[in-house]
């Protein structure tokens, strides 16, 4: 009887933490900061919104990074 009551009260505790607020956030870029040189040095940068399954995922490019945030 207590290896049940064990059983059902780990169920329960696991099963909880399934449930419980569902959260939504609205993420962007809209700028990069960089130092006053470097568009010399970087050449133009560009952020680029790409819609990905329904998500929105943004890129940042210049000619010395190339990178990609993908909110999950």
């Amino acid at each position: 009887m207590k290896k049940i009551l064990l059983s059902l009260i780990a169920a329960v505790s696991i099963t909880s933490c399934a449930f419980g607020p569902y959260l939504t956030y609205n993420v962007g870029l809209s700028n990069v900061e960089a130092p006053a040189d470097a568009k010399t040095q970087y050449g133009d940068t560009k952020i680029i919104k790409l819609d990905v399954e329904g998500k929105a995922n943004y890129k940042y490019e210049d000619a010395y990074i190339d990178i990609m945030w993908i909110v999950t």
